[in-house]
């Protein structure tokens, strides 16, 4: 996730440096690492927003690289990592304790293809369809007798999820856009304790600024 928002900081010179759809065969037409790809946008998203975390909405925060070919310049294909915010307890009992509750994590690391229908206007529609893989586990900080501190997991379980949405995006300048995306998230079962069953089905809001090249 770190990794991730830290790349939003490359994502105006890395632009500029991507080559446009239309060639430019002049002899004075500069070239670079990336002119041969053909790339129509590259971008890097940040998006805060909510989601379901185990029977209530929750917020979330998320990061995209994504990526559109000219080829098929309205289409884009991103990799996408989130976590919800602020980790609650549950009624889990941590290992070897009686009373301590640990928090309750949940993150998901996943691939989007996403629809736009750019043109001239500054707002235009976009929908998305999202697939990966979100995991729970309870993570906390133990001293033992010693006065050494461990940091210990527990609990940790996978699931697939998949996640439709759809929203609107607004051209805001030339290298950055912002957009706002409201679906559904559908979540495989989950084997960590005290999570209920289904309990990240639900609705799905994200709002969110990308930095790159779009067109």
């Amino acid at each position: 996730m770190r990794v991730l928002c830290s790349l939003l900081l490359l994502a105006a010179p890395l632009a500029s440096s991507v080559a446009a759809c239309t060639k430019d065969t002049s002899a004075t037409a500069s070239r670079t690492l990336f002119s041969n790809l053909r790339i129509a946008a590259l971008h890097f998203d940040e998006t805060g927003g909510s989601a379901i975390r185990n029977g209530e909405s929750t917020g979330i925060l998320e990061a995209r690289i994504a990526i559109a070919f000219c080829r098929w310049a309205s289409y884009t294909a991103a990799f996408v990592s989130g976590t919800h915010r602020n980790p609650p307890t549950t009624s889990y009992v941590a290992s070897g304790s009686q009373t301590y509750h640990p928090p309750l994590y949940a993150d998901w690391t996943g691939v989007e293809l996403q629809k736009r229908w750019r043109d001239s206007s500054i707002f235009h529609p976009m929908v998305s369809v999202g697939v990966g893989q979100l995991r729970t586990l309870y993570h906390y900080s133990h001293r033992d007798a010693s006065g050494n501190i461990e940091y210990r997991t527990e609990g940790a379980s996978d699931a697939t999820y998949f996640a439709p949405s759809v929203g609107v995006e607004a051209s805001l300048f030339k290298y950055m856009t912002s957009y706002l995306l409201l679906g559904v998230r559908k979540v495989g079962a989950l084997d960590t304790p005290a999570v209920e069953a289904g309990g990240f089905d639900g609705e799905y809001l994200a709002f969110g600024f990308a930095v790159g090249k779009f067109r």
